[in-house]
């Protein structure tokens, strides 16, 4: 972590990421893998890794308040609502 923290994304790093994703998804049985924080998807930004899906937290965070901020725009701007 202490590379991507400095904003270092090396190829070796990304591949080791993506091994271990194969291994969690061919032992644990995994069905999908949370990219928490904001490096994880800067590494990897695919929507699967190692055929497993990837959920981007900061971007689905990102999603979720632009929806909330054009429905409330949408509600103060209609009389009717």
């Amino acid at each position: 972590m202490g590379e991507l923290l400095k904003g270092e994304f090396r190829e070796d790093t990304r591949r080791e990421f993506i091994s271990l994703v194969g291994r969690l998804r061919d032992e644990e049985g995994i069905d999908g893998v949370i990219l928490g924080g904001t490096e994880l998807p800067l590494l990897l930004s695919t929507s699967a890794i190692a055929g497993v899906p990837a959920l981007d937290t900061t971007a689905l965070h990102v999603a979720a308040i632009v929806k909330r901020l054009r429905h409330t725009d949408t509600l103060q701007s209609d009389p009717h609502v």
